[in-house]
């Protein structure tokens, strides 16, 4: 008995530390990306090189349809929503739900894109909170997916994390230019010498870094 307790402790000596490496390497990378991120010069799009390292900034918006968000409603192509059930004496139920749909962004100068398939580090400080009540439609939609059944009747209360159609966000990656073969042209312009390009943003370091700005900074103060 004694050697099978020697063991256990032995084996609990060597798994702990790596399981705890196993949890902090990802958020090292992302904390490493983002600080890249943020150190990188934001370019025009259409100034962008093929493989470089670049950050471009613009408005976001859909290549299709919208995400409608939970809870908010509002029309965006990102989101995190948390809902959070306090009715249970001394046990709170909580679940998460994450959405991201296909985008690009404009400037002044033409539009960038993420590759498909991207794994994508995204940030989207700024928190929208509330309570809602429990026959709200996307609530009731959440549950059922989930599966979850919450007992109690008094509000849920909501954290969303969001990027809407319309907000300002900034894209960092490699650059990739492809032909332009999109149907609502607006791909990088192009010359007699050299024909329209698109510019994709691709992973390095593992993803593709998307941050939204504040919302008190991403418009003019008059919209």
């Amino acid at each position: 008995m004694s050697l099978l307790i020697a063991l256990a402790a032995v084996c609990a000596i060597v798994v702990t530390p790596l399981l705890a490496r196993a949890a902090i390497v990802p958020l090292l990378a992302k904390r490493r990306r983002r600080r890249a991120a943020r150190r990188t010069p934001i370019s025009r799009v259409l100034e962008v090189r093929r493989g470089e390292v670049v950050r471009v900034a613009g408005v976001v918006r859909p290549l299709g349809s919208p995400i409608t968000l939970p809870i908010s409603h509002v029309a965006g192509v990102y989101h995190l929503t948390e809902l959070s059930n306090t009715a249970n004496p001394g046990q709170t139920d909580s679940l998460r739900i994450e959405r991201f749909c296909p985008l690009a962004i404009d400037d002044e100068s033409g539009s960038a894109t993420v590759q498909v398939h991207a794994l994508l580090d995204i940030h989207a400080p700024e928190e929208h909170s509330g309570a809602v009540e429990r026959d709200d439609a996307s609530v009731i939609a959440i549950l059922e997916a989930r599966g979850a059944e919450w007992l109690g009747s008094s509000p849920l209360l909501w954290r969303q994390h969001r990027i809407a159609v319309g907000d300002r966000v900034t894209l960092w990656g490699r650059a990739e230019l492809v032909p332009s073969v999109a149907h609502d042209g607006r791909g990088a312009e192009g010359s007699y010498r050299e024909p329209p390009q698109r510019l994709i943003i691709c992973p390095v370091d593992g993803a593709v870094v998307i941050e939204a700005a504040p919302r008190d900074v991403a418009r003019p103060a008059n919209t």
